[in-house]
């Protein structure tokens, strides 16, 4: 692990961060704490944005200025998502969804944001992802392929793998996943998402030789005050190996669980903690709704023209949420038309996309 570590991870920093081309940059810490952009340490503060192969034109774009306007500086897409994923269940292409994201990694690089591309283990169709190793071993070489040229990308080569159901990908497994990404394109960084909140989930298997740790916390009430705690134990589960950056790539969200829908001090809790206890990143998770029978909002679930573009999805309590984290960033005009938090119209709501709800109730 050590050595595809120092592949992935001091190849930025020889180049100050910054490809030839002038590109955005991500890279690893010398000390292992955290990420670089461009040569400077960069706390990771994104949003899910996964059915992004849904989206496109002018609704893109207004998130995309959102996205920026507020201060985010990474994005969570999810290449293997069911009905809109560049990735098929066999590994290959689909069109126009692999058009799309090359088009909009082209988009967040000249913004300066960073990528997540996430790929999933699933036996069922509905899944959207890969049914057997051989497939997902395709699929990552054709992810390595495609996106040789953007340097703002990181793989999470299988969501919630740890988890003992279709997701499951074994340390052997995973490995060779990461040996498959690596002879495409030795300077990728890479992950495998963890969920659960026990110890394992920050310990470092060298098998599976991956540069970083993402981990999935827990979503119950109160959560948010035992962030900081979990980090650090996690941090130091990593030992005896040396240090990688952990990052809450996936923490709770509005209308997942059935005993508790998170307020936005909760959010604003849990991302103060997750700084304060040196976690490299946090994420403004979104999804489907649970608790309505036709699960909207979708939020990034599913962006297409007839259930709106993300921002135009939040509910009130997720633009408290944007509002008080993100006017820092904005530094002028902290309003709600500024920030693009703004009610979803009649005209929006009017027309369903026809598309099938996503199956993946486990995100």
């Amino acid at each position: 692990m050590l050595l595809l570590l120092t592949l992935a991870g001091t190849t930025s920093e020889a180049n100050g961060g910054t490809s030839s081309s002038g590109a955005t940059t991500l890279g690893i810490a010398s000390d292992g704490t955290g990420f670089i952009i461009d040569g400077s340490p960069a706390f990771l503060t994104g949003v899910s944005y996964f059915a992004s192969g849904s989206i496109e034109g002018e609704a893109l774009a207004s998130d995309l200025h959102n996205l920026t306007a507020g201060g985010f500086n990474w994005v969570r897409l999810w290449v293997t998502w069911e009905g809109y994923g560049a990735l098929g269940r066999d590994g290959r292409p689909v069109e126009p969804y692999m058009s799309r994201l090359l088009s909009l990694l082209r988009e967040l690089e000249a913004r300066g944001i960073v990528a997540d591309l996430t790929m999933a283990r699933g036996a069922a169709a509905a899944s959207g992802g890969f049914p057997t190793q051989a497939a997902h071993l395709i699929g990552v070489r054709t992810l390595a392929t495609a996106t040789m040229a953007f340097r703002n990308v990181y793989f999470d080569l299988a969501n919630e793998h740890n988890i003992q159901d279709d997701r499951y990908v074994s340390g052997t497994e995973m490995g060779a996943l990461v040996r498959a990404v690596k002879a495409v394109d030795p300077a990728r960084i890479v992950t495998a998402s963890t969920s659960g909140g026990g110890h394992t989930m920050g310990t470092i298997d060298p098998v599976e030789a991956l540069d970083f740790l993402a981990v999935h916390l827990p979503r119950h009430k109160g959560c948010a005050n035992v962030t900081a705690a979990l980090v650090r134990n996690l941090t130091a589960a990593m030992a005896p190996h040396p240090r990688i950056p952990l990052h809450l790539q996936e923490p709770f969200r509005r209308d997942y669980s059935p005993s508790w829908n998170p307020e936005a001090a909760d959010f604003v809790t849990d991302l103060a903690a997750a700084k304060e206890a040196q976690a490299a990143g946090w994420c403004f998770h979104n999804g489907g709704n649970r608790h309505a029978t036709d699960g909207r909002p979708f939020r990034s679930f599913n962006m297409s023209a007839g259930e709106g573009r993300l921002w135009a999805q939040w509910d009130a309590v997720e633009r408290q949420v944007l509002q008080q984290i993100q006017v820092s960033a904005l530094k002028a005009d902290p309003s709600e038309e500024a920030l693009g938090i703004v009610a979803k119209s009649d005209d929006e709501t009017a027309t369903a996309s026809g598309l099938p709800r996503q199956q993946l109730l486990h995100s």
